[in-house]
């Protein structure tokens, strides 16, 4: 399975490296968006008081549709890496299974 991780933070750079690397995480980091614009575009929820996004995550699929959101309004609600997984492997699954030849799916049509 392919995949591609994306993430961004309105923090500043600084803040953002130091995220990710206390998290040990090897995927690129965009920084300094802009919280207002973000949250319209994404529909994330923000707090305003505190200038921070809530997270808000996609799984897309190869065409960049959305197969999938979460949207967090708190402390939980959050997309997990086991969830993913099992999400894209269904619908691969799914895929498989729709490419397969209906004659080489043990049924006929009636009157063949």
């Amino acid at each position: 399975m392919t995949s591609v991780i994306a993430a961004f933070s309105v923090d500043d750079e600084p803040t953002t490296r130091e995220f990710a690397a206390k998290l040990n995480l090897d995927f690129a980091f965009g920084h300094s968006a802009l919280m207002d614009q973000a949250s319209d575009v994404l529909g994330a929820f923000a707090d305003e008081s505190r200038r921070y996004l809530q997270p808000t995550a996609f799984i897309l699929t190869p065409k960049s549709e959305i197969l999938a959101s979460v949207y967090s309004s708190h402390a939980v609600g959050r997309l997990l890496t086991p969830d993913v997984v099992k999400l894209v492997s269904f619908v691969q699954s799914q895929q498989r299974a729709e490419a397969v030849p209906p004659s080489d799916c043990g049924w006929r049509q009636v009157g063949s």
